[in-house]
């Protein structure tokens, strides 16, 4: 596919540095602009047609890299049980570190746990077996087809 030669490798490249930048919402349309090309019409979703060719929104596909990134260093995030020592709901989650600056908030490190912890719990269970967590999250992104972080895992402020 076209798509895949010419776009999906430019827009991936750094995906997980600033793919939460201001500027993300360019490449978002510039996706939109080269979908459309196909057989839809100018005021077609373009979730419908993104699902339809099995392809990641730009957001979804900044989901699934950042989350990726997580579970392939999970040397370097400790759980809420390994803090308090006890067994609580939210025990299994990455323990986030508390921060008032935005800055810091929209890091890679940061979204990337607070992205984790937002997954629901039949994902976050299969974390340990990075090809399971691969598919069930790639199923789960085609579904749901994420257009806007913020409403999806919201930022603290």
């Amino acid at each position: 596919m076209i798509y895949y030669a010419y776009f999906h490798s430019l827009m991936t490249y750094g995906i997980i540095l600033c793919g939460n930048s201001p500027y993300s919402n360019h490449l978002f349309r510039l996706q939109k602009k080269i979908i459309t090309i196909t057989d839809s019409k100018n005021r077609d979703s373009c979730r419908n047609l993104l699902k339809n060719l099995n392809i990641f929104t730009f957001i979804s596909q900044y989901i699934f890299s950042l989350l990726i990134f997580v579970i392939t260093n999970t040397e370097q995030n400790i759980t809420n049980l390994n803090i308090h020592g006890s067994n609580t709901r939210y025990g299994s989650n990455f323990h986030q570190t508390i921060s008032n600056l935005s800055l810091y908030q929209r890091r890679s490190f940061h979204m990337g746990l607070m992205v984790f912890n937002g997954l629901p719990t039949y994902i976050k269970d299969t974390s340990y077996n990075v090809k399971q967590f691969k598919c069930l999250l790639k199923n789960y992104s085609l579904f749901e087809s994420f257009l806007d972080i913020g409403r999806v895992f919201p930022i603290q402020k």
